[in-house]
């Protein structure tokens, strides 16, 4: 078993171990507040797709699960509903445009302590939105987020490891939907430059 692996076990046996008779945390990804946005991309998403960054493509620890288990597969899931519901909410893309795209979100990093207080986590994902008609990318980016959750937020570290990743998670969707805003500004104002159509951060939260 990987570095990774074991770091990922550890905190899963931490979560389970400490929960005790406490309810079970659950994964929570959805950002709390997505606006509509007041520029809009002239293309349709048909499909979303979640991946894991191979060794060499990554800036840190995984920490996503392993080998296909329930819990790599609950994580895909649920992000993948959160971007989905963050883009209904936002209608920054235009479903009835005669261009068609398909989102890819790649996870480069995705790393929490096994134990502490605030479980300080760190994610990085790569967007990139295809052209399904000849496959070449119209954005791609990498966006960063943080989370952390307060000591008093709950008593079992278990807990608070759950919801420091659910921050961080939610964070990054939201910085993902102000990158499109950003993107679709700088081409509203022919102002695009290789970095805002080549990898980049975003603030992260």
């Amino acid at each position: 078993m990987n570095l990774i692996s074991k770091s990922l076990l550890t905190g899963i046996v931490l979560t389970l171990g400490m929960l005790g008779c406490a309810q079970a945390p659950t994964l929570d990804f959805v950002p709390r507040e997505v606006r509509p946005s007041t520029t809009k991309i002239n293309a349709e998403v048909k499909s979303i797709t979640i991946s894991i960054a191979s060794e060499d493509e990554r800036l840190g620890e995984t920490q996503v699960g392993f080998y296909g288990n329930q819990y790599e597969t609950s994580f895909k899931s649920s992000f993948k509903d959160a971007i989905e519901e963050a883009i209904m909410k936002s209608a920054i893309f235009n479903d009835i445009a005669d261009l068609k795209v398909s989102l890819v979100a790649k996870i480069l990093k995705f790393q929490s302590p096994s134990m502490g207080v605030n479980f300080d986590t760190e994610m990085v994902v790569r967007y990139e939105l295809i052209n399904r008609k000849d496959g070449q990318p119209i954005f791609h980016q990498d966006v960063t987020s943080n989370g952390s959750i307060s000591g008093t937020y709950a008593f079992l570290g278990a807990i608070r490891y759950t919801e420091a990743r659910n921050v961080a998670v939610r964070n990054n969707v939201a910085n993902f939907i102000a990158a499109l805003s950003a993107y679709k500004a700088a081409d509203k104002a022919g102002s695009h430059t290789e970095g805002a159509l080549g990898t980049g951060s975003p603030s992260s939260n």
